[in-house]
């Protein structure tokens, strides 16, 4: 009776333990998910997004495949395929054609390696077995709010909680669901759309789809052409602050060489351009070389990434207006500026410490 006793006390305190075993925290597994992404060379995912929806009385269901890749190469930019998306009746599953108009989640990487930061709230809800490829795989399921982004259009759905599944393992997005609402307008109703986007299937460090090497050829061609039309122009005055709350002026930099580097802690490829651009600007600084890092991001965010990898960089934060003046296409970009204030080299890519060298030589620098 008393071993009995003694393993039924045994069993409910191993019971408690359980119970009593805290939960994994949203925020690190949400950090992680970002450094995942951040730091993802070649890759091919496979999309489908459905939405549930109704309009004028009629309930419809929209489903549009898709296919997000990145090319073998750094600087290969990230390509998302839209596929031929179809929307059918509920009630009779025929096709239909409601005149609407809204926008799909972003399912892309470059949201997946910010989904930690601009939060309202982030919380841990369950541990979940998915269905995935033919197989199960552990997940942690999350819910997560983001803060309203104070550049969106009136039009766009206000932010609303998301629910998250990440393989535990890997720390890959598998699946998320979200509501969103889309206010009324002129010449639609008020219109609500319940969203269940699933990464059917992914291919890591392969080689690149047909299509995103088509579309690197033909991005190429475009950068060409907008370098073309940026070198030779004044560039445009700017005032930012950087980590510390300090102002800095473009209109103050006259006088010396000025290199832009538009960059984000999320951007793989930015990233790994950072110790080129800061070996330069220790060889070149005291020959009147400037080099001012941009990010649209926050001051907190950069702070975290710089803390959480030992680093010290001179950034200037909150840059969204200077991005629009420079027509930034994409990051990194680099933008040379002469002592004139002229740009003398405007590259949307990454660039050898060789040719960036060869930039600033351009601009005057010896």
């Amino acid at each position: 009776m008393r071993s009995i006793l003694g393993s039924a006390a045994a069993l409910m305190l191993l019971v408690a333990r359980v119970a009593a075993a805290p939960s994994p925290d949203a925020r690190e597994i949400l950090t992680k998910v970002s450094e995942t992404y951040a730091n993802l060379k070649s890759y091919d995912f496979n999309i489908e997004a459905h939405a549930v929806f109704e309009f004028q009385g009629v309930k419809y269901q929209f489903t549009m495949p898709q296919e997000m890749a990145q090319g073998i190469t750094p600087d290969e930019s990230l390509g998302i395929l839209q596929k031929l998306f179809r929307i059918t009746r509920v009630d009779n599953g025929q096709p239909a054609n409601p005149q609407i108009s809204f926008s799909a989640p972003n399912p892309s990487l470059y949201y997946f390696a910010r989904i930690a930061q601009n939060l309202q709230y982030a919380k841990f809800l369950r541990e979940e077995t998915l269905e995935h490829n033919g197989k199960g795989v552990a997940c942690y399921v999350i819910e997560i709010l983001k803060m309203p982004d104070p550049d969106a259009s009136p039009r766009a759905p206000a932010p609303s909680p998301q629910t998250v599944w990440i393989d535990e393992t890997t720390y890959l997005v598998l699946r998320f669901v979200v509501r969103t609402t889309f206010p009324a307008s002129a010449t639609q109703a008020a219109l609500q759309m319940d969203w269940d986007v699933q990464f059917v299937s992914y291919t890591l460090n392969g080689a690149p789809p047909q299509w995103i090497v088509d579309r690197k050829s033909n991005y190429d061609k475009q950068m060409a052409a907008l370098s073309a039309k940026m070198v030779g122009t004044a560039a445009p005055d700017f005032v930012l602050r950087d980590l510390d709350g300090r102002e800095v002026s473009l209109a103050g930099l006259r006088d010396k060489v000025v290199l832009l580097d538009f960059w984000a802690t999320w951007c793989a490829p930015c990233r790994a351009e950072l110790p080129i651009v800061a070996s330069l600007e220790k060889a070149w600084s005291a020959k009147g070389l400037v080099v001012l890092r941009i990010t649209d991001e926050p001051p907190e965010d950069v702070q975290a990434f710089l803390k959480r990898n030992r680093q010290s960089l001179a950034t200037l934060v909150n840059g969204e207006s200077v991005t629009k003046q420079f027509s930034v296409p994409g990051i990194p970009t680099l933008v040379v500026i002469d002592k004139g204030g002229k740009i003398v080299a405007y590259d949307a890519n990454v660039l050898s410490e060789s040719d960036l060298t060869t930039r600033l030589r351009k601009a005057g620098l010896d």
